[in-house]
């Protein structure tokens, strides 16, 4: 039977309005078709299999793939659909921030970016290698990259808004975001997307374009058997850079020019980074023997991307070589990353009215942090003017084991089920040295600071190799104790080893009382922890920040086994 192919071409004008326009018509969409919505089931935050957007204990928001994918702004990613939608969720735009500008964080409900839990399709999602040592926000976190999810790649979006814990372990303590991937079984899409930031910058009186954006996505579905599927795609995009910066008053180290501003210069860039992005990914599910069924998903992101450090003056001999930059020099940091996200499992029948799910997953990220039009000022005209700064792995291996059952009939509560459930993950964080060139102090300019300009290199006492072990055990359950009352509770039990070793017991109880049909009022507490990332825990650097005194310096960042801290 031949399959459908469905071909989409669009392009995005000026100033990307198309975003905001199309958040608003969400909502009126939302609206207009809430009779689908109302009936979604979601599996995010309880273990019932019977709970809504509307009768579940705790809030949890569904997006579906039409909304997030008109949302997804002019660098076509993840993190940008969901601010647009979602008013609790924050996805940090930063610049100047060294490693942020390639590795952007998100907030939930103004926590810390490491205090949300993602999943891909009920599966934890590991964080990235980078440690936030330089960025404005969510300063000394590790968080989830959200540009390596494609957009095209989700059928809808779940977002628990309320403490997790004791259902999900370390890091759900802002909440859940659970992305459910597309799992349709026949036919493709193909989209093309494309524009520019075209806008009257007041304070230099000029004209910018910038930002422009070209974004290629696609996908394709075949059925396996009776009920599987395997689904493939891609996503592919170039978002230019952008720059709001205004006229340098100081330079070059001489003051700003306001009988003639036309005469004043722009050195310093603030706006988006420079990033190219690909994202290739796969879901399926097939059945096997003995009425069991199997899944596996995997998700590869591949970026480079450029931001920018501070403009360095023509005549500050700590920080320049008039010889090789005589009107200053703007360093770019840039940015490799490598990501890659995959889980196999099965599930099947346990017992009579139980069933369970067993996967293993892998996650891995892979991040090498560089400089170019920079220079090692000590080392004088000699100096190399691009620098490899040092290189950052982080993975995790997961092993994980859940059961549910209906035990409605053996307690004689309505709808009631309990759930039982244990994982153990192994994580592990490395990091390389950058070029000697990057951090060592020079003999040619004895008035220079040691190390490139825009940020210092790790330098080989700095670098880790470690590993732990983390484990954890739950139990829940949930029922209508009356028909107007909903109750659910967890506990949990997690452990984690390594030089941070402890263990937390997590617990968690909601409610829902509908007294009035159509009327209903619920309530939640809970108890949560959170395991430090393995990279806050063993990394160490030497960010350039300003200082005291408003210069530019060095901050040493050292782990907890140092003996500074």
């Amino acid at each position: 039977m031949p399959r459908p192919l469905a071909l989409a071409v669009a392009t995005r004008h000026a100033i990307f309005g198309a975003a905001a326009i199309s958040a608003c018509a969400v909502a009126a969409a939302q609206q207009a078709d809430a009779s689908a919505t109302l009936e979604t089931v979601i599996v995010t935050g309880t273990r019932a299999r019977d709970r809504t957007e509307l009768n579940a204990a705790s809030p949890v928001d569904i997006l579906r793939a039409e909304d997030l994918r008109a949302a997804a702004g002019p660098e076509a990613n993840l993190g940008q659909a969901l601010q647009s939608l979602l008013p609790s969720f924050n996805y940090l735009d930063q610049s100047n921030s060294g490693s942020a500008d390639h590795v952007r964080a998100a907030q939930l409900r103004g926590l810390s970016p490491d205090q949300v839990l993602v999943l891909v399709n009920g599966k934890r999602v590991h964080p990235t290698a980078i440690v936030n040592v330089e960025s404005t926000v969510g300063l000394g976190s590790v968080a989830v990259d959200f540009a390596s999810i494609p957009v095209n790649a989700v059928r809808r979006i779940e977002v628990l808004r309320d403490g997790a814990g004791a259902q999900y372990g370390s890091d759900a303590i802002a909440g859940v975001i659970n992305i459910i991937l597309d799992d349709s079984r026949e036919g493709g899409e193909v989209s093309v997307s494309g524009g520019e930031f075209i806008s009257h910058f007041a304070p230099t009186n000029r004209t910018l374009r910038d930002g422009a954006t070209a974004d290629l996505q696609g996908s394709y579905g075949w059925a396996l058997g009776a009920d599987g599927f395997l689904r493939v795609g891609l996503d592919a995009s170039h978002h230019n850079a952008t720059n709001r910066a205004g006229f340098d008053q100081f330079y070059p180290n001489a003051a700003f020019n306001t009988v003639n501003p036309a005469s004043n210069v722009v050195t310093f860039r603030v706006g988006d980074a420079q990033v190219k992005n690909l994202n290739l990914w796969g879901n399926s599910g097939f059945g096997l023997p003995w009425g069991l069924s199997g899944y596996a998903t995997l998700l590869y992101n591949h970026r480079t991307s450029q931001g920018d450090a501070y403009f360095r003056e023509p005549n500050d001999s700590s920080n320049n070589v008039a010889a090789v930059y005589p009107n200053g020099f703007l360093p770019h940091s840039t940015g490799t990353n490598d990501d890659i996200h995959a889980v196999a499992g099965v599930r099947g029948p346990l017992a009579p009215r139980w069933t369970y799910d067993a996967s293993l997953s892998y996650g891995g990220n892979d991040f090498r942090y560089g400089l170019a039009n920079s220079i090692n000022a000590s080392y004088g005209p000699a100096s190399p003017t691009s620098f490899h700064l040092g290189s950052f792995h982080s993975s995790q291996q997961i092993a994980n084991f859940d059961a549910s059952g209906d035990i409605s009939s053996d307690i004689h509560v309505a709808d009631a089920t309990f759930a039982w459930g244990a994982e153990a993950r192994r994580e592990s964080y490395s990091t390389g040295a950058g070029d000697p060139a990057s951090y060592l102090l020079g003999t040619q300019n004895p008035a220079a600071t040691a190390g490139a300009q825009g940020d210092g290199g790790l330098e080989p006492s700095n670098t880790a190799d470690s590993h732990r072990y983390l484990s954890g055990v739950y139990a829940d359950v949930s029922g209508k104790p009356y028909s107007s009352v909903f109750l659910e509770g967890a506990i949990r039990w997690d452990h984690v080893s390594g030089d941070a070793s402890s263990s937390a017991s997590t617990g968690k109880v909601s409610a829902r009382w509908e007294p009035i049909p159509g009327y209903a009022v619920r309530a939640a507490g809970s108890k949560n922890f959170r395991a430090p990332a393995l990279a806050q825990v063993a990394a160490a650097y030497s960010p350039t920040t300003y200082v005291a005194g408003g210069v530019l310096g060095g901050v040493q960042i050292v782990p907890d086994s140092s003996p500074a801290t």
